[in-house]
């Protein structure tokens, strides 16, 4: 009878093609720091990173349930008086702190009122007190649609109404399924969609100055801080609880009193909801 001879196996294309006794891997008794694991499974070819570069806009690949997740839209419009700007509009602020350390200061003001002088084609006189003026002025973000505050701007000063509504019983003090607290539930399911908040206009309405003083070292400083006089923008809210028509009309009633922007306290950036509807 002839020999039966063995059936062969075909080759498996999930299966990892395994080092064998026969090929050149090498093995514990080479290298005893090798592990079981390091001898069984090849080494997985290195990937080059992703590139993000030319990347503008970014889609969840959830994007498809953003209505179930965020069900409750909101469009809506502020007008604004008297916006104070918050951010300083010399850019070179760190640099500058950085330099003062290695160089002399005056070396530095001549150098600063140079350079202003050239840039700007305005004298000696001129050019010193718009560095002076730089040294010490708040202002707006701008872009190529002009002046701007951000979302998050927005975000807080919703943030704020909601403590102080709060505080005197206009709106509750647990939330949710875990009896969250106001200020961290808002801020948890009540978000602004933009990070840019357009004012409609390109250049602020002035520059106000004051004397602010200073709580540790009790010195008076000068500050000029831009502003607006009326300006409007559009927002858009979204959040995955169901407020009510009297949660939101307490939380903006609020927030209307208390302002946006900067120097709020000194009752600047006060503003009226002017637009507010449901949508998609």
């Amino acid at each position: 009878m002839p020999e039966r001879q063995p059936v062969p196996t075909p080759p498996n294309p999930d299966r990892a093609d395994y080092p064998t006794p026969t090929d050149t891997a090498p093995s514990r008794n080479d290298d005893p720091s090798l592990s079981h694991a390091a001898l069984l499974v090849p080494a997985r070819p290195n990937r080059p990173p992703r590139s993000l570069k030319g990347t503008h806009h970014m889609t969840s690949i959830f994007a498809n349930y953003t209505n179930k997740a965020w069900p409750h839209r909101f469009h809506g419009t502020i007008r604004v008086r008297n916006l104070a700007g918050g951010v300083p509009t010399d850019p070179k602020v760190a640099e500058g702190w950085l330099r003062t350390k290695l160089a002399d200061k005056d070396d530095l003001i001549r150098e600063a009122v140079a350079q202003t002088m050239v840039d700007r084609g305005v004298t000696a006189d001129e050019a010193a007190k718009l560095v002076d003026q730089n040294k010490h002025l708040n202002g707006f973000k701008r872009d190529e649609h002009g002046l701007y505050i951000e979302g998050r701007q927005l975000k807080a000063a919703i943030k704020e109404a909601a403590s102080v509504a709060r505080s005197v019983d206009k709106l509750k003090a647990r939330w949710g399924s875990t009896n969250k607290g106001v200020q961290g539930f808002v801020a948890e399911h009540i978000m602004v969609v933009e990070d840019k908040l357009p004012l409609g206009v390109a250049e602020p309405t002035g520059v106000l100055q004051s004397f602010p003083k200073n709580p540790r070292t009790g010195q008076t400083g000068i500050q000029y801080t831009e502003f607006i006089e009326v300006a409007e923008f559009d927002f858009t809210i979204i959040s995955d609880y169901a407020f009510t028509d009297e949660e939101w009309a307490m939380l903006w009633l609020t927030g209307e009193q208390q302002g946006v922007g900067a120097s709020r306290s000194q009752g600047f950036g006060r503003y009226e909801v002017i637009k507010w509807e449901a949508g998609a």
